[in-house]
């Protein structure tokens, strides 16, 4: 098992991440597996890596085309003072005007070089984050004298082109001794070691480099530097003179700072090179609380600029999605493939480790081409075709027979009861599915030789030959013929931190306008809070005492809000090269599951926190500084096994934590068959995080079937007149049966309660199955106004019906089954009031590309779909499900449609119209 970024292309040769693609809604996937939106090849930055990096030059997917860089951004400033405006607005006696707005303006920087480059196409989004302290945190003793100074600090700014880390010791009365390192352009420059004098609580040091002079004013405050660094050049012919203000902590607490996050307004360009937001604040609490962070350096706040841009590559781990086969997948891009057997792949593998060792300042750039031939087993060899020199390039050539390509029929003859033994009905399918390919690669084998290319060249970094290095190739690579891969096209981010982000009120106060009243402290104030056996720490905050925060106890999968509310996972089957095969044997298998987990604590939890700080208040998950996340399945005996650990983790605790890992075919056993134990837990682990009162913990990751995030009941409520009791009706809206264990008791106020007058039943309720409830007040005279949810339930997981809804269109078996597709004549009879006439309903199924439609005159029709070699992997002795969608036709056009189902056998449809869920 491991973790890793899964990019999936679909017929348009778009790239999307899976993480992406799990969070869009089921009609989006749809469309991206299909390739609905049309693509048009155009001029694209080529960036090989995951994440763009500000200030680096990119090639043009279009030769001849000049370079493109995203640039850097600071604060702007006019005039030597920053055009950042903290506005109150005047007192009004409307309660839902807004109390002001927050203007940032935003600089791009310019890339220095002499040969000419473009700033590559990108949207901006923007986040300010800082830092609120919990007010039972020990306080540190005060620093008096120079000892406040004292010790190693470091630049709270990671992508800063200045002062990045200082080391300061006292030299004498009123003196200092600093050493300075200086990162410009990516360069590191040791600035050296000054002596630096003292007067009214500042210190000032000069440093002289080649050029220019560098000098840093210096001031203590709570435990935080305030530096400003004067970059003085010498050159009257080069850029002039720079000021940058900077934030330093003490070198042992930089990133260990938990951050709260605010979304900002959406950024508009002025001119060419200045984004500028403008943020409505509503009330004047969180006036206070901005004014408050912008103007006191413990905030630390800061500035994250999130940088989109549509870019391009060429690579060798491709994933298609689709429903065209591969002959016609090649045929509608006009590429041709190139395959890697077993053998191919160890020589790949090999050159690219000894390749990566010789070549470790190519980190980011392909500036490393390696070109695979395959040549005659004769002594005669085709001419080695030419490649225009680049000093840039190292050229590594491999040259493998022919006989060793996948056209071979004899690689269609494998061992399958060694890898699939456990289950005879699935040998025998698996086993029919590669007789049939096999008659048919006979016939074709002549004709695909000539179709396909001898030659695959490709551009690598060191970033993707590691990856090359550590995991398996696909057994085949969609190629132009020149034996480039194919361009594919993607959304990618690039991250900035623009930091220090405050300024001194009493300097500024043009800028900041101050509040009547902004005494008191930003700070958190710690509770524990307990519920039965149950704890967890909660934090109010102490200017907004409403704003409560939350310790999740846990993280848990989640279900999608939107129909079918399937599991937010998805499941990707992937054909890859198993170099400790025999050369007979064909690819092997593994399958990516991308899931969503977010944050999960008690619901008693929350309500005794309700009643603690009141019902009003707003509560949320806390934001600690995650440090690493470690992963791995659940053994029959509880164990963790094949765990794995990163330190680089995308975790966010307000919105959920995304990542993606890869089971070889055994471990994708071992985890759907957890998936339907008693727990119902497939994976464990647990997020390394420093909480705001700076505690180190973990939060456990547990992710299962059973107990997920979500409602999985559609709730209304019917009071009857003149009755005391009411009536709630719930229906199960999953795929999945779900047993209830207990009926909430409401709290209805003055002392009454809604209790339910019955038991929950003892069996499960099926999929589509409904339940009556009624409740009555105790004491009577309260009434129920909100259907309760139901959170103390447990699903029976349906594992088929699950993949059918989440697995991704890919990886099909020959082997197919027939569905009989019906609609009720009467359906056409009848038309609503206010309803257009329908003259038919289209049934679209996931798996197939041609819709099947059902009209008066051909009320039934029966389709042959084919079976997902997922499903065999899960051991299953059926694999005779599918999700499909209904949609509604008219004279007019096409109307209403239904979000996907997951189906099973024949198929009996209504029109979109008449259900719940049309859109």
């Amino acid at each position: 098992m491991k973790i890793e970024k899964k990019y999936l292309i679909n017929e348009d040769l778009v790239e999307m991440p899976s993480t992406a693609l799990l969070q869009a809604r089921t009609g989006d996937q749809a469309k991206f597996e299909r390739a609905v939106s049309r693509v048009i090849s155009r001029d694209l930055p080529m960036v090989s890596t995951d994440g763009i990096i500000a200030g680096l030059r990119y090639k043009s997917s279009v030769d001849g085309q000049s370079d493109f860089y995203l640039p850097r951004y600071v604060v702007r400033s006019m005039q030597g003072r920053r055009t950042t405006r903290l506005e109150m607005f005047p007192p009004s006696d409307d309660p839902a005007a807004p109390a002001g707005r927050l203007t940032v303006e935003l600089q791009a920087l310019p890339l220095v070089t002499v040969d000419p480059v473009r700033i590559m196409p990108h949207d901006v989004s923007l986040r300010l984050g800082y830092h609120v302290p919990v007010s039972s945190d020990t306080p540190s003793e005060t620093s008096f004298g120079l000892a406040r100074f004292e010790g190693r600090w470091r630049n709270s700014d990671p992508d800063t082109d200045g002062v990045t880390a200082l080391k300061i010791a006292v030299a004498g009365e009123n003196q200092l001794k600093l050493h300075a390192t200086r990162d410009q352009h990516a360069n590191k420059t040791d600035l050296g070691t000054v002596v630096a004098d003292i007067r009214d609580g500042r210190a000032m040091a000069s440093f002289h480099i080649q050029g220019s002079t560098v000098t840093l004013t210096l001031s203590e405050r709570d435990g935080v530097l305030s530096v400003s660094e004067l970059l003085d050049v010498h050159d009257p012919g080069a850029p002039g003179d720079r000021v940058i203000h900077h934030v330093f902590h003490p070198d042992h607490a930089t990133g260990d700072t938990p951050f709260i996050w605010m979304d900002l307004a959406p950024v508009s360009d002025v001119g060419s090179t200045v984004r500028k937001s403008v943020t409505t604040i509503e009330d004047m609490e969180t006036y206070i609380r901005l004014y408050r962070v912008l103007t006191r350096p413990e905030h630390r706040a800061r500035i994250e600029v999130t940088a989109t841009a549509t870019v391009g590559r060429r690579s060798v781990k491709q994933n298609f999605v689709g429903h065209k086969a591969r002959k016609a997948l090649l045929e509608r891009v006009g590429a041709k493939a190139f395959h890697i057997d077993p053998a191919a792949a160890k020589k790949i593998r090999e050159k690219a480790l000894s390749t990566a060792i010789d070549q470790p300042e190519a980190a980011v750039q392909p500036n490393i081409e390696m070109r695979i031939e395959r040549t005659p087993q004769a002594n005669t060899r085709p001419a080695t075709p030419r490649v225009a020199p680049d000093s840039t390039r190292r050229i590594d050539t491999i040259r493998l027979p022919v006989a060793d390509t996948l056209d071979q029929p004899s690689v269609l003859r494998r061992s399958v009861p060694t890898r699939f033994g456990r289950n005879a009905e699935l040998v025998r399918r698996i086993a029919e599915s590669r007789r049939l390919a096999e008659e048919a690669g006979r016939t074709s084998s002549e004709g695909q030789r000539r179709a396909d290319v001898q030659t695959l060249s490709v551009a690598l970094n060191k970033s993707f030959l590691d990856k090359i290095v550590t995991s398996k190739l696909p057994s085949w690579v969609m190629v132009e013929p020149s034996g480039k891969p194919v361009l594919t096209r993607r959304q990618e981010t690039g991250v900035q931190i623009v930091s220090p982000f405050w300024a001194d009120p009493d300097l500024h106060a043009d800028q900041l306008d101050a509040p009547e009243d902004s005494s008191g402290g930003l700070v958190l104030l710690r509770h524990e809070i307990r519920s039965g056996s149950d704890t967890a720490i909660f934090y109010q905050d102490g200017l907004v005492p409403s704003q409560i925060y939350y310790e999740p106890q846990e993280f848990r999968l989640v279900r999608s809000e939107s129909a079918p509310y399937a599991p937010l996972v998805l499941f990707h089957l992937n054909e890859e090269v198993d170099e400790s095969a025999a050369s007979d044997d064909g690819p092997s298998y593994s399958v990516t599951m991308t899931y969503q987990a977010k944050p999960y604590i008690q619901p008693d939890l929350i309500a005794m926190a309700h009643e603690q700080f009141g019902a009003d208040s707003h509560i949320s998950p806390i934001t600690p500084t995650v440090t690493s996340l470690t992963i791995g399945l659940l053994a029959d005996n509880g164990d963790t096994e094949a765990e794995v650990t990163r330190d680089d983790a995308e975790v966010d605790f307000v919105h959920g934590l995304s990542d993606a890992l890869t089971f070889d075919e055994d471990e994708y056993r071992q985890l759907t068959t957890a998936f339907q134990t008693a727990s119902g837990i497939g994976l464990s682990g647990h997020v390394a995080a420093t909480f705001p009162d700076g505690r180190q913990g973990t939060v456990p990751v547990r992710i299962g079937m059973r107990n997920t995030i979500g409602d999985v009941f559609n709730a209304s409520l019917t009071n009857a007149e003149d009755s005391p009791s009411t009536t709630v009706t719930y229906v199960n809206r999953i795929e999945s049966p779900t047993r209830i264990h207990e009926f909430p008791v409401v709290i209805l106020g003055e002392d009454r309660r809604a209790i339910a007058e019955t038991a929950p039943p003892t069996d499960p309720l099926e999929p589509g199955g409904t339940l009556a409830v009624t409740y009555r007040s105790d004491p009577p005279g309260g009434t129920l106004t909100v259907p309760p949810q139901l959170s103390d339930v447990s699903v029976l997981p349906d594992l088929l019906a699950i993949l059918a809804q989440t697995t991704v269109v890919q990886g099909y078996a020959n082997d197919t089954f027939e569905v009989t597709v019906r609609i009720e004549p009467m359906f056409f009879d009848v038309t609503p009031e206010g309803a257009e006439p329908l003259t038919g309903v289209s049934v679209t199924f996931r798996t197939r590309e041609e819709p099947v439609v059902l009209t008066p005159d051909a009320p039934s029709q029966t389709v042959t779909l084919q079976m997902p070699h997922i499903l065999f992997l899960t051991n299953a002795t059926e694999a005779q499900h599918y999700a499909y969608s209904v949609q509604d036709l008219h004279a007019s056009g096409a109307g209403a449609a239904t979000p996907y189902a997951a189906g099973s056998g024949n198929l009996d449809v209504q029109p979109a119209m008449s259900q719940s869920g049309g859109a």
